[in-house]
């Protein structure tokens, strides 16, 4: 989609999330962020989940992308909207 249609913000909230989803990392890393920073995205507000387990995941990615996207970690979507709507 972003691909299609670019947008430099993304809000991606995980609060409905439930476990780790360590089998994605290493996708998410070399994959899909290194596509969304082509595809013009640079600002990625992450709503995060009440799971532990899925927060440290959330963790470990924010960790190895960092230095693809402006990162923020939310726990409420209007939060994180907010913040994106702030952004040039």
């Amino acid at each position: 989609m972003i691909q299609e249609k670019p947008y430099s913000k993304l809000l991606n909230s995980n609060q409905n999330v439930i476990g780790s989803w360590d089998m994605a990392l290493e996708w998410a890393q070399n994959e899909w962020a290194p596509a969304m920073r082509k595809a013009g995205l640079r600002y990625l507000a992450y709503v995060v989940p009440a799971s532990y387990y899925a927060t440290l995941t959330v963790e470990t990615l924010i960790q190895r992308i960092d230095d693809e996207f402006e990162i923020r970690t939310f726990d409420k979507e209007t939060d994180a909207e907010a913040w994106l709507l702030c952004q040039q």
